[in-house]
């Protein structure tokens, strides 16, 4: 049997269950995996094993760097890392197509050869699309379950993708209501009812998202994290900012230098 007691590093691992009942706990939550579930720990976050029996199994470590190094995967890490349980019951392709790449890391370390590092990133990397692509679509989903009309809810969704695909950039009210055939007016009102925010608050906040995101690349200034999340100058970047996250886009990049160097 495996006991490992709470602890943390900057590397993530992610484990593969071979046998049932293995018990782990992830930043004070019991999580249980049966076989072909998958656990997710993601750097920096307080975990332990507590009962997973001899050969239960197969666990792939990761550096911080694979992730921060990619920036659409830095951009969407939120939620990333709501995510510790991959459960094969519920999600079996997902968990399968996990899993595959899980044995073929293994694979490429225990049989190492020319190129076997970058063929184990390259599959990590593949996993992050994988839980990401899933994530995506479960927040896409979640956001339009309370709206019972059909044809709201259409809207909404279709919305939501042409927001998320373009909050980058500088889109209005007009260019979404138009996008998915409504008047300014009518799609004001629809949006504001069912996600209780108007436009411009909610590209707001995921434009901040994703700039928080991009702070963690110190190889990238500030202002350039502004501008590529959207926003069309420095002074309004600073004070959606501090309304947001409570504190400056310098101050927020100074406590992530802090927290990766302890």
């Amino acid at each position: 049997m495996t006991k490992y007691d709470p602890h943390y590093h900057s590397a993530g691992e992610f484990t593969l269950a071979l046998n049932d009942d293995c018990k782990y706990r992830v930043e004070g939550e019991d999580i249980v995996l049966n076989k072909n579930d998958i656990l997710l720990v993601w750097p920096n976050e307080v975990h332990e094993s507590i009962y997973v029996p001899h050969n239960s199994s197969l666990l792939v470590h990761f550096t911080h760097t694979l992730i921060e190094n990619n920036l659409d995967l830095v951009s969407h890490y939120e939620y990333l890392k709501s995510y510790h349980k991959i459960d094969s019951k519920i999600y079996p392709r997902l968990a399968e197509n996990i899993a595959q790449r899980m044995f073929e890391i293994r694979d490429y370390y225990d049989n190492i050869s020319e190129f076997s590092e970058s063929k184990c990133k390259a599959k990590m990397l593949e996993i992050f699309v994988l839980i990401a692509e899933h994530a995506l679509r479960e927040q896409s989903d979640s956001r339009v379950a309370n709206i019972e009309s059909a044809s709201d809810r259409r809207h909404i969704k279709a919305a939501l993708t042409y927001i998320d695909e373009h909050f980058c950039e500088s889109i209005t009210q007009t260019d979404v209501a138009e996008y998915v055939g409504l008047s300014p007016y009518y799609f004001s009102r629809l949006f504001k009812k069912y996600l209780k925010n108007n436009l411009t608050t909610y590209i707001a906040h995921l434009r901040i998202n994703k700039a928080s995101g991009l702070l963690a690349d110190e190889s990238i200034s500030i202002t350039e994290c502004a501008f590529q999340s959207g926003f069309q100058s420095i002074t309004a970047f600073n004070r959606v900012f501090k309304e947001q996250i409570g504190c400056s886009p310098r101050v927020y990049r100074q406590n992530l230098v802090k927290n990766k160097k302890s």
